[in-house]
């Protein structure tokens, strides 16, 4: 009887502790999100496109979950982690506006507690929890800049408090320069060509350098400059191993582009690296290596 007992006691305690998962990708993608629109917006795959604002027109309310960056963290402080996840919506104009979305576990489904707006055609640096809030690190347009240009680096603090997602602090880092470059990145696409998974390609920036893996060979090079829309890399060398496809031609196309590097931009946490060719731009875009 004691051995019951003390069995009862401790599936009791294991219940009383035991804390719910945070909401999953289907539940986000499939979830009705407040704050963004006057009445709440209902994704159904990550996506909601609602009526064009002139009949057969073009111009439609679209909202899109992202896919990352996201976060599992307690907020609330109540032993069960929230979901912080990062929406963007247009109207078919030039303009993006991106949201910040707390959703938690509630009665047993997913529910959205608070979404804010982060600003418009803003990039997203960096998004972390440190403790119970949210840190986001964004670039938007300073002064006498245009919105389709940002520099300017600003680093917002948000706390949950009584269900409602608060900025509690907010400070200006500085500009975009090379020096944001630091630290080791993976290319994971040039222009809209996916980089195939078996291919390595990386870089490591330090001080006026970088190198780092070109699909097989070695490279390395000088970086000069001194903001996002002044940067300049090479002359470039390397190592000169043959290649077997598809890493050659991955390689030959990315030292090219590094070579055209004109400017410094952020996605979603992402970097990205604009290559330019006769007024053309190309995109090199890179995740953080761990």
């Amino acid at each position: 009887m004691k051995k019951n007992a003390l069995l009862f006691t401790s599936l009791a305690l294991a219940a009383t502790t035991a804390t719910a998962a945070a909401p999953t990708d289907a539940e986000l993608g499939n979830l009705a999100y407040r704050g963004i629109h006057d009445q709440p917006v209902t994704l159904q795959d990550g996506r909601h496109e609602g009526a064009p604002y002139v009949a057969e027109g073009a111009a439609r309310p679209i909202v899109r979950l992202h896919p990352a960056p996201r976060l599992q963290v307690d907020l609330d402080g109540d032993g069960e982690a929230e979901a912080v996840v990062l929406l963007s919506q247009t109207s078919g104009g030039s303009g993006e506006y991106t949201h910040l979305a707390v959703v938690a576990r509630r009665d047993g489904g997913a529910q959205n507690l608070s979404t804010v707006n982060l600003g418009d055609r803003v990039m997203l640096k960096r998004l972390e929890a440190q403790d119970a809030r949210i840190v986001a690190e964004i670039v938007t347009a300073g002064p006498n800049e245009p919105a389709c240009c940002p520099t300017q680096k600003t680093e917002n603090v948000y706390e949950l408090q009584d269900g409602a997602l608060t900025r509690v602090s907010s400070r200006v880092l500085g500009n975009l320069s090379p020096a944001d470059l630091a630290g080791a990145w993976r290319l994971v696409q040039i222009g809209t060509q996916a980089i195939p998974e078996q291919v390595v390609v990386t870089a490591e920036f330090t001080p006026g350098r970088i190198a780092g893996r070109g699909g097989c060979n070695r490279y390395f090079g000088a970086i000069a400059g001194s903001g996002a829309n002044d940067l300049r890399i090479g002359p470039l060398g390397a190592t000169q191993m043959a290649c077997s496809e598809p890493a050659g031609s991955t390689e030959t196309r990315f030292l090219s582009a590094l070579g055209r590097v004109t400017g410094i931009r952020f996605m979603l946490g992402r970097l990205a690296l604009l290559a330019t060719e006769s007024g053309t731009a190309e995109m090199l875009l890179f995740e953080r290596l761990k």
